[in-house]
Parts: structure tokens; sequence; C-alpha cells
């Protein structure tokens, strides 16, 4: 009988496939060495992967998707701001305004379903020119979040939307380390060099990926030096 690791049936159990990607530690280094020669974290070793394969993509593990909603709503978080200020709106995380805007859930809610393209380019620029956006989200940019909603579009993101504000602290947890747009779909990747998946990656999977049927896989990076296969 074939042995299974952990990260196996964890994969099995949630429905995500797994995958293996096997590189070259960095010596003396905490890092792996990717195609062009730089050490780089596993999540950045897995994106230029992608990257080669003409995905477009993003290392923010659902910042992309939680600066997308702040963009598709941001008009109505400033409106019920409690200082009154936009900019406090734009830098306070979408997780706390969920909770603090409870009462206002439908008419968040009802700003993205009508938001146009144009809106959230103007959103988003607003968003990600902000130094505190900039500090707490560096590898996130404007352009990435509006091809993000022309791909998943308002039909997409409200569902998610709901579902965030049910359980905000919670479900931004979780989410995968990797938001990819390839072929006209939204995909998210969770990178792994340890061999199980954690709670709140269990929680997401089964309480936000699976009704939502977001497309999630894990890819797990080995050294070439391991000769273990799965």
């Amino acid at each position: 009988m074939p042995r299974f690791s952990a990260l196996q049936q964890q994969c099995s159990q949630i429905g995500w496939p797994l995958s293996v990607d096997f590189a070259e530690r960095a010596t003396g280094a905490d890092g792996w060495i990717s195609a062009t020669g730089a050490i780089v974290g596993p999540e950045q070793l897995v994106l230029e992967r992608f990257r080669e394969q003409g995905a477009l993509g993003c290392w923010c593990e659902g910042g992309s998707i939680n600066l997308l909603m702040k963009a598709a709503s941001l008009d109505v978080l400033a409106k019920h701001n409690t200082f009154h200020d936009r900019r406090d709106a734009i830098r306070r995380y979408f997780e706390a305004q969920c909770t603090i805007l409870q009462s206002h859930q439908q008419e968040v809610i009802a700003s993205m379903a009508r938001v146009d393209r144009m809106a959230i380019v103007r959103a988003a620029e607003e968003i990600c020119a902000d130094d505190f956006v900039r500090a707490a989200y560096p590898r996130i940019r404007s352009d990435f979040l509006v091809l993000l909603w022309e791909v998943l579009g308002s039909s997409r993101l409200v569902p998610i939307a709901t579902k965030f504000f049910v359980r905000p602290y919670d479900y931004r947890s979780g989410w995968p380390d990797l938001t990819l747009v390839e072929r006209e779909r939204v995909r998210f990747v969770e990178v792994k060099t340890t061999d199980h998946l954690h709670e709140a990656q269990i929680r997401f999977a089964l309480e936000v990926a699976a009704p939502l049927n977001l497309a999630c896989a894990v890819h797990q990076v080995k050294a070439r030096t391991d000769s273990g296969a799965i």
C-alpha cells in the first residue's frame, strides 16, 4: 500500500490538487535559486514559474481580493467612516471595516454590485498610492486589481464579499499565497515547504473556497536532492 504524506491527505480531503516543484536550495542562505539565479523565497519561486507559463499574478495571501473589495466599495466605506475621513477608509483593513460597518453590510455589498470599471480604476489607484497601503501590501499594484476585477466581475466578487462579512477576521486568514489570473480565470495557489496545511487554511478551503467554487491548488517546493516522491 502506498504511504501518503499528511499534506497529500489534507489536499485529498479538501479537494485541492497537489503538485511538487523541485528547486535548488541556496547554499548558506534561507532561500531557493530561481531560474534567473536570484535567491528567492518559495512563494516568489512558484510565482515566477507560473509567470513563465503566461499567468499574471501576485504573492499577497489574499491581499489583492481584500483590496479589491475595498476599492469596489470605497465611496460607501468613506461615507460611513467613523472619523468621516476618506483616508482612514483607505487605510483601515477591510476586515475591520466589515466589523465596524456590519449594519451597513447591504449598502456595501450593493455598491460592489453596481461599481463600474472606471470607478474601480480610480479607487484602485487611490488606494495603492497611499503610503500605508504600499507598506502593508508592497507587491500589489493597482493595474493588477483592475485586471482581477475585469476577470471576476461583480457577479463573482459580491458572493466573496458576502461570505467575508460573515466572519471577517476568520476569513481574512487562510487565503492561499498566490493570486493568479490565467486564461481569463482567477486561481489561488498555496505554496508549502512543510508537510501540512494550517487550521486557518483548512477552514478557508471548506468554508470559503468550496461554497464559492474558487479554483485552488497547493504547490509544495522541495529540494532537488530530496528523492522522495509523492
